[in-house]
């Protein structure tokens, strides 16, 4: 097959943008000695290197990437994706071999690791045969679930049930194209969300809840005290939720069984909603309004630091690397312009900030202003940048991170200027740098590596200078601090994940698990079957039986009919307080719960 694509199959900068994947750029692929290979192990190990690396933009009919859907082997059959005569020559793989793809943004953010490219490689070489399904895998029933909460909470302490929540993945369970293999990361992103949302001291990992009719792995327990929430605080959750369902209303023998349960959980409870989506709350409390919320976040920086107790012009007066060090760079991984970070001790661990720049900002750049912000250094004004906003990186209590994104005056901002700050690997559902999710997929492992290149390379003199060399400290010196930030860091997440997905976060190719799960959450659309196990049911063809065409038209689904596939914003948006989901959901005679 060509190396490159017909223009009838790809429109080659639409594809360039949309892979996102990244399939990443390396040598020539070497290949594998000949061996007997297992066609369903190489084909799940494919399907799960694109899932993770490309099926966020190439997931079917009106994705960005083009029609084509990474996570069906027919479909890159038919748009040319994989040669059906000649798979170990598939655009796919001459894609990684010619680095056409993914763009250099996305190359130099999240390459493919070495593993993974040889798993796709093993994939075509065996003629890149169909992938694995669990299509007879048990379907989690909504009544199984409701019934082991119920249980559980009649089984806990009178005095605890008012605290205890639960998060839910049977949905993600019983949808057909999300096999048992992916729900690790899941887990492991649940963990890690609650755990980056609390100022207590200990890392706490939800706990499983087992019952009848539930596989392993599928629902989960927290007290909201472990993370120093309170019903007010589950209640900010219930109010962005946009799955709530009540069942009074259903008829029948099932719809009897479950408003009881409902009420039942209500009543043990004390709230109208004690369960959640667990990876639509991944996807939502890593990102503002509810990220803030949660966290209870000040609205500006200098409040941030007031919180954290770190007292930042002690170190402009005092400079040393203990209580601060910079590190300045022409460019960073989310900046187009020249950047500037500084790291400073604080109670909990370390407090890091950067300054960033705009690119029409006259006084943006740092070899000429190194001595910003403005009042920090009174003697050199006139060598002082004005910096258009930042991000700041504090540790929390037990050890995670928390972020605070501003804006040049230091007021709180949900998303970064596009001018100033993007995303390639769109973490946050576009380009946009976006307060918390962002922040975890980008630090992944902690502190990223800085090269400064300050030190040495100023346009300044004199006492100036020397006052740099004391801000800017030696590479083995920022090297020696980024590096105890960073394993302080990997404690704390070893401990809040490993109980759920025991991999490496040190190696190469990791993916955080939040920024994984909203990727998948936001970027992935959704087929018939998909919609259908969102609705508790068996797969479209029962939604089919429920519920018209002409209410599919009704409310713009029309294209599921005709194998189309629907959005995730689409599906979660609100009109008068009720999701496109509820408004579905209410044709099967469900009541939307719309807490106020």
């Amino acid at each position: 097959m060509s190396r490159t694509p017909p223009f009838a199959v790809f429109h080659k900068p639409l594809f360039a943008a949309a892979i996102v994947a990244g399939l990443a750029s390396s040598p020539v692929l070497v290949a594998a000695e000949p061996a007997a290979v297992d066609q369903t192990d190489v084909a799940a190990a494919a399907r799960t290197v694109l899932k993770t690396h490309c099926a966020r933009c190439h997931s079917g009919e009106g994705s960005e990437g083009g029609n084509f859907d990474m996570q069906s082997v027919a479909s890159l059959r038919e748009h040319g994706i994989v040669d059906a005569d000649a798979p170990a020559d598939s655009f796919v793989l001459a894609a990684i071999e010619d680095e056409y793809m993914p763009p250099t943004a996305i190359r130099s953010r999240s390459p493919v690791p070495e593993a993974d490219r040889m798993a796709l490689k093993a994939w075509l070489d065996a003629g890149a045969p169909d992938f694995p399904t669990e299509a007879d895998r048990q379907h989690v029933m909504l009544s199984s679930v409701l019934t082991a909460i119920r249980d559980d909470l009649r089984d806990a302490d009178r005095d605890d049930r008012p605290t205890r929540r639960y998060f839910t993945l049977h949905t993600l369970h019983n949808t057909p194209n999300v096999l048992a293999g992916d729900l690790p990361a899941y887990r492991a992103a649940l963990s890690k969300a609650l755990n980056s949302l609390s100022w207590e001291p200990t890392i706490v990992p939800p706990k499983e809840v087992s019952g009848d009719g539930l596989p392993d792995g599928v629902l989960y327990s927290i007290d909201l005290r472990d993370y120093g929430w309170d019903s007010a605080d589950w209640q900010a959750v219930l109010k962005a939720y946009p799955y709530g369902l009540s069942y009074g209303n259903l008829g029948g023998d099932e719809g009897e069984a479950l408003g009881r349960l409902g009420e039942d959980l209500e009543e043990l409870s004390h709230t109208t909603l004690p369960m959640v989506r667990a990876d639509w709350f991944v996807a939502a409390a890593a990102r503002p309004p509810l990220y803030n919320a949660l966290l209870d976040l000040p609205t500006t920086e200098a409040g941030l630091e007031k919180l954290i107790r770190v007292d930042v012009k002690k170190g402009f007066m005092d400079p040393r690397p203990q209580s601060i060090a910079r590190a300045g760079f022409s460019r960073s991984g989310v900046s187009a312009q020249n950047r500037l970070v500084e790291r400073h001790a604080a109670p909990y661990g370390t407090y890091w900030k950067s300054y960033d720049f705009g690119p029409d900002n006259g006084r943006g750049k740092l070899t000429r202003f190194p001595l910003g912000p403005d009042g920090a250094f009174p003697k050199f004004d006139r060598l002082s940048f004005e910096h258009d906003g930042g991000e700041a990186i504090f540790s929390l209590p037990n050890g995670l991170h928390g972020y605070f994104l501003s804006d040049g005056a230091g007021d709180q901002l949900h998303a970064g200027p596009i001018a100033v700050v993007g995303d390639a690997l769109k973490t946050s559902g576009t380009p946009a740098i976006v307060n918390g999710v962002s922040c975890f997929a980008c630090h992944k492992t902690g502190m990223i590596d800085l090269a400064d290149t300050m030190r040495e390379g100023n346009g300044v003199f004199g006492d100036a200078e020397d006052l740099i060399r004391q801000l800017h400290p030696k590479r083995e010196e920022m090297n020696r601090l980024i590096e105890a930030d960073r394993a302080a860091y990997l404690r704390a997440l070893r401990m809040a994940v490993n109980e759920f997905d025991d991999s490496d976060p040190t190696a190469e190719g990791y993916v955080d698990p939040i920024g994984h799960v909203a990727r998948q959450h936001r970027l992935v659309f959704l087929d018939g079957d998909a919609i259908a196990a969102e609705l508790d049911l068996t797969g479209f063809d029962e939604l089919r039986r429920r519920v018209s065409d002409r209410d599919l038209k009704q409310l713009g689904l029309e294209p599921l009919l005709d194998g189309g596939v629907v959005g995730r914003p689409e599906w979660e948006a609100t009109y008068r307080g009720v999701s496109l989901m509820q408004e579905l959901a209410r044709r099967l005679r469900y009541t939307p719960v719309t807490p106020l």
